[in-house]
């Protein structure tokens, strides 16, 4: 089996936990001290399985073709944040660290670093840029995903304090939760001007930050091609 599949799957399980962890840390800080109680603050990947993000997502992510890898979530006592905003700053606190993690790993795959020959054939790159260069794509996809105002995502949730409460009643439920998470991965895998608006944004983020979009693409097929 490919070696840096594996170490994908593994950082993106630990990137997963850093995510989570980031909401339940921000929540403490914010007032709510169930987090710590159940656990979240622990980084235990086993505390932040969800039934849709890590059962029913990467099941439709196979299905659709694409690659099954696991969400999580925090159960978020809002009612204990000492202001009702907070909950938008809790919900942040997700989608920037992985976008923390990307400028990292982005810094690290520079080719103005020059610790990779990016010019070469692909397949003559070092296996920790490979690594690197499907983390970075990875968690930007991560990043962009969870900004979408959709349930349950925490684009929604950031917008969430704001709306009326007929409005929350009406789209916070497990029903509109999981149709919402569903219609999201269907059209960026079937819907050609969602997927192309979601991957050109991608790729004008590589650029914009001097990386060659063509280099993480790559690295990705490297990490997820057929054995």
């Amino acid at each position: 089996m490919n070696p840096v599949f594996l170490a994908v799957i593994i950082g993106w399980i630990m990137s997963v936990c850093i995510h989570e962890y980031s909401h339940a840390l921000v929540a403490y800080l914010a007032g709510d001290r169930s987090v710590r109680e159940r656990g979240y603050l622990s980084m235990n990947p086993l505390l932040y399985l969800d039934p849709i993000g890590s059962i029913l997502i990467p099941l439709v992510a196979l299905w659709l073709g694409g690659v099954p890898l696991p969400g999580g979530a925090v159960l978020i006592d809002r009612l204990a944040l000492r202001k009702r905003w907070y909950g938008s700053i809790v919900s942040a606190a997700g989608p920037l660290s992985n976008l923390t993690l990307f400028l990292i790993l982005a810094a690290v795959i520079h080719p103005r670093l020059g610790l990779v020959d990016w010019v070469g054939h692909p397949n003559s790159w070092p296996t920790w840029a490979i690594f690197a260069g499907t983390m970075a794509l990875l968690q930007l996809f991560a990043f962009l995903l969870n900004l979408l105002p959709i349930p349950p995502l925490d684009g929604f949730q950031i917008v969430e304090p704001f709306l009326s409460a007929s409005m929350r009643v009406r789209l916070l439920n497990p029903q509109a939760s999981m149709f919402g998470l569903i219609a999201v991965f269907v059209a960026i895998f079937y819907v050609p001007a969602v997927r192309n608006a979601f991957f050109t944004a991608i790729a004008a983020i590589f650029a914009f930050v001097g990386i060659d979009p063509w280099i993480p693409m790559d690295c990705y097929s490297l990490t997820f091609r057929p054995a």
